[in-house]
């Protein structure tokens, strides 16, 4: 084979026959390297059904520029009208295939979200609703509690120890433990007997 010959089968493919295979090969034993000689002989071993087609396939796809042109290269002419079935096999329409999958997997994610959006907002409305009203009955319900406190200075707590005596008799913890709060105020000296008595109490309540 000469250059003018291998120029001529690079620019139609489809002029490989049976006898070239042999000058492909022994072109790789020089230069293994060369990707269009790679390309040449795969399209040979295809074109004459050769048994090695399969196992060279693999190997020659990572010298093609693109797995569209070694596809173009094997089938000839364009994808165009050479459509079939959905799920043919055709590599390129799977590849078609899945871009469209993904873009109606991606607007129905995106209508998702909107739904969501919405509802959330509808959600947000009634709680709203009810802040509102409890806002407005708030403070009805905080102008009551007021009665408690003035029971309380209107019956001030006797404070003496004889006053605590009898809240413990009484199990008024907590008053118990006021009153000997304040005496120890007032007495300072019994300060550390009372702190001890509170200790008491408050491990009792």
């Amino acid at each position: 084979m000469d250059l003018e010959e291998y120029i001529s089968l690079l620019e139609n493919p489809e002029g490989i026959t049976a006898q070239h295979i042999g000058d492909f090969r022994e072109m790789l034993r020089y230069a293994p390297y060369c990707a269009n000689t790679r390309l040449l002989l795969l399209k040979g071993l295809h074109k004459t059904n050769d048994l090695n087609y399969a196992a060279e396939l693999p190997g020659t796809l990572l010298y093609a520029p693109s797995p569209r042109a070694l596809y173009q290269l094997l089938f000839g002419g364009s994808r165009q009208g050479r459509r079939r079935a959905r799920h043919s096999g055709d590599y390129f329409d799977m590849l078609d295939t899945l871009e469209k999958t993904r873009r109606q997997t991606n607007e129905s994610l995106q209508e998702l979200a909107e739904r969501l959006r919405q509802a959330r907002l509808m959600l947000q409305q009634p709680e709203e609703r009810q802040a509102a009203k409890v806002t407005v009955e708030s403070p009805m319900e905080v102008a009551e509690p007021p009665a408690e406190p003035a029971v309380r200075k209107s019956a001030p707590l006797e404070i003496s120890e004889e006053a605590v005596k009898k809240c413990i008799k009484a199990k008024k913890y907590a008053e118990a433990v006021e009153i000997l709060e304040q005496l120890s105020l007032i007495n300072p000296k019994k300060k550390s007997i009372f702190a001890d008595q509170i200790r008491f109490l408050k491990k009792v309540i």
